[in-house]
């Protein structure tokens, strides 16, 4: 009984020990002070949503403050974070440049909340417009 406790510790604490702590990178298109990885609060957030994003790792999130985000090509994610506007989507909007979409989720666990996306088209492979934002 001891041998099989000790072993299903042993067992749950190689399971727990790859697992860190889920990080928040903040993000705030005003911030003068950006300091990689924009992980301590808002005076160090980063300026560029797709900086922070960089800097994520499976299961953090990206938190973006109030303001119009003009990107000049898509924001990338490809890890399974949540990228999400701290107000909501009326004070966030991630502005593209046509005919780029504004976010790519290449990552079924990423999600993308609370966020308005303008100006953004995608085209699928026949090079037609196909709209959409990520």
């Amino acid at each position: 009984m001891k041998r099989s406790l000790l072993m299903w510790a042993a067992v749950f604490y190689a399971a727990c020990a790859g697992h860190a702590h889920a990080d928040i990178h903040y993000v705030d298109a005003a911030n003068v002070s950006s300091v990689i990885p924009y992980t301590n609060g808002w005076a160090s957030a980063a300026t560029g949503i797709q900086d922070a994003v960089d800097s994520a790792a499976d299961a953090d999130t990206v938190l973006v403050t109030n303001g119009t985000y003009q990107i000049a090509c898509q924001i990338s994610v490809t890890n399974s974070i949540m990228l999400k506007s701290v107000n909501g989507a009326r004070v966030t909007t991630i502005e593209g440049t046509n005919p780029f979409r504004c976010i790519l989720v290449d990552n079924c666990n990423a999600t993308v909340e609370n966020c308005t996306l303008t100006d953004n088209q995608s085209a699928d492979y026949n090079g037609q417009g196909g709209g959409g934002g990520s």
